[in-house]
C-alpha cells in the first residue's frame, strides 16, 4: 500500500505509513528499501492515533476496518482533506469517505468491502 501511495503522490509528496505489528512493520521496511522507496516514512505505532509529527495531512487511507473514523486522525487532517476507511456497521464493512470542511465533516458511503480489523485504541475490539 505505501509503495502505491508513493507512486500516486509522486516524489514531491510525503507518504506516512503506520503499522502496529513489529513483524509486519519490519517486513514493510525491508520491502520498501528493496524497491527503492527510501522516502516513505514508516512508523511503528497505532494507526488509530495517527502520526502528529507529520500532520496535517491532505489524505488518509485506512487499510483496516474500524467502528468510526478515529478522532486523532480526523484532527490531523487538513481542512479540505479527505479520509477513507472501511467502517463497521451492523456486522458489515462499508467503505466510507470523510471530507473535512471548515464547517464540519461530510461523509459518503461508497460500497461494501471486507478488510482485516484495525488493532489498537480505535480498533474493532474497542466497539464491544
Amino acid at each position: 500500500g505505501a509503495a502505491v501511495a508513493r507512486e500516486v503522490v509522486g516524489d514531491k509528496g510525503l507518504v506516512v505509513s503506520i503499522e502496529i505489528d513489529p513483524l509486519t512493520h519490519d517486513f514493510a521496511r525491508r520491502n520498501l528499501e528493496r524497491m527503492g522507496y527510501a522516502d516513505v516514512q514508516l512508523v511503528l505505532g497505532d494507526g488509530g492515533l495517527g502520526y502528529a509529527p507529520a500532520a496535517p495531512y491532505d489524505r488518509v487511507a485506512f487499510t483496516a476496518a474500524c467502528g468510526s473514523f478515529p478522532a486523532p486522525v480526523v484532527a490531523q487532517l487538513k481542512v479540505g482533506g479527505r479520509a477513507i476507511a472501511p467502517l463497521i456497521e451492523d456486522d458489515r464493512q462499508i467503505l466510507t469517505l470523510l471530507a473535512k470542511e471548515a464547517c464540519g465533516e461530510r461523509r459518503e458511503k461508497i460500497c461494501p468491502v471486507l478488510y482485516v480489523a484495525l488493532r489498537g485504541a480505535y480498533g474493532a475490539e474497542a466497539l464491544f
